[in-house]
């Protein structure tokens, strides 16, 4: 299953993408170029904020093994009989990992809320950049309502794949991250 993921993402996506900006200049090349135009703006706030949110990940994921450390050695039983008499001081430690380990994620919840929101609102942007320099073409004559609607589809047709790819790309720095604290907590056995 995630074999047939990471196809569509390498092979199928691209392949859209490049179809619809093909399309969509055969329509029409002055409406493809101002989307296309758009689109650098768009890779380079979304590649912002997910460069931005990475280090959060990481920090998030610390304390998480922090956390799970502390639980595992009260599980395991290293330390039961010293945590029956400590049981008081061994709560307080667990609450305040648990306290840090919420609050470190509710601000990366905040900025994952920023980033999709923010993905969202600028591919909406796109499309509609494109519908009012098409309503422009469209009230001079330079093209007629089918070719607006057709290539409106062809823009969606991009634009969804581009949604893909940056959500790729943001799972990708959230996985990095996980793999990063992993690697350096297998270090430390």
């Amino acid at each position: 299953n995630a074999y047939q993921m990471l196809i569509r993402l390498a092979v199928r996506t691209p392949l859209m993408i490049f179809f619809s900006v093909i399309m969509a200049m055969t329509i029409n090349v002055k409406m493809a170029l101002i989307f296309l135009c758009i689109l650098p703006i768009l890779a380079g706030v979304l590649f912002g904020i997910a460069v931005h949110v990475h280090p959060i990940f990481k920090r998030i994921f610390k304390k998480y093994d922090a956390l799970n450390n502390s639980v595992q050695e009260n599980v395991a039983g290293i330390r039961v009989v010293k945590s029956f008499a400590n049981e008081e001081i061994e709560m307080k430690k667990f609450n305040q990992g648990n306290k840090n380990f919420v609050n470190a994620k509710k601000v990366s919840y905040r900025y994952m809320a920023g980033y999709n929101s923010g993905l969202s609102a600028l591919t909406t942007l796109v499309t509609v950049a494109v519908l009012l320099a098409g309503v422009s073409f469209l009230t001079s004559g330079a093209i007629i309502v089918t070719d607006l609607v057709t290539f409106l589809l062809y823009i969606n047709n991009f634009v969804e794949p581009v949604k893909k790819l940056m959500n790729f790309f943001a799972d990708l720095l959230n996985d990095n991250a996980i793999t990063n604290v992993a690697i350096v907590g297998i270090g430390n056995m």
